[in-house]
């Protein structure tokens, strides 16, 4: 048998009694790897969003989305991208900031004022 952990932050496999009892964690038995992979994927499996979003509000709203397993395309203006990529602090070169509202994400650059 397998047994899997949900939280509101993550999800992980988990021997029994490992984790003690949470208000924020459900454990499940679950009889298969399929019935565990369809069981973590999220409630919006199978969506696709696109996120033409920028700042924080926006991209806040769509790794919800992400986060309950929708499929989300962060669309960026270029040649700069979100505003939010440089907002302090920084991890390295990488805006704290953006990697926190975007994760979950896949992201395309594309340039709207040229026409090809």
């Amino acid at each position: 048998m397998r047994w899997a952990i949900r939280s509101r932050r993550n999800y992980s496999t988990a021997v029994p009694g490992l984790i003690p009892d949470h208000p924020h964690l459900t454990v499940v038995r679950l009889r298969s790897q399929q019935e565990a992979e369809n069981w973590l994927a999220g409630p919006l499996a199978g969506v696709r969003v696109l996120d033409f979003t920028e700042i924080i509000a926006g991209p806040l709203s769509t790794m919800l989305l992400a986060d309950m397993g929708a499929d989300v395309v962060k669309v960026e203006r270029a040649p700069k991208g979100d505003d939010t990529r440089g907002l302090p602090p920084f991890a390295g070169d990488q805006a704290t900031v953006f990697l926190a509202v975007n994760r979950n994400k896949r992201s395309i650059m594309l340039d709207f004022k040229s026409e090809s």
